[in-house]
């Protein structure tokens, strides 16, 4: 059974939150300037979700023939407005792109300290 994992503390103690992990597939890769405004809605989620205490970030990861968005959220639910929007972008672009189940993202070595809070785009 997987066990609640705990994140951020707040003003009022640490909350027990799952955080759930899924992502997109893109193929083939895009571009840097085709991706812009996708990079630009996940930063703008990112900001959105802390402004009010939830969880969710979202990173590109473009490689030769793929381009990965990884999102990592305190809900399962995939349908919601920046889902939307993400798909909406990738339709335009005529890209093809599969969407994986959202997973739950366990502590199974509580010893790990957390990992930092990096703004969009930026690797530790």
């Amino acid at each position: 059974m997987p066990k609640e994992n705990h994140t951020e503390e707040k003003s009022g103690g640490e909350l027990p939150r799952t955080l759930w992990a899924y992502g997109y597939e893109i193929l083939p890769s895009q571009g840097e300037d085709p991706m812009k405004e996708i990079g630009t809605l996940l930063s703008e989620e990112h900001e959105n979700a802390k402004s009010t205490e939830r969880v969710w970030a979202g990173r590109m990861v473009r490689e030769q023939r793929i381009t990965h968005i990884m999102v990592v959220s305190d809900s399962p639910d995939q349908t919601g407005r920046i889902n939307r929007r993400i798909e909406s972008r990738l339709e335009n672009l005529k890209a093809g792109y599969s969407l994986s189940a959202p997973m739950a993202v366990t502590d199974d070595d509580p010893a790990q300290p957390p990992a930092p809070d990096l703004p969009p785009g930026q690797d530790p």
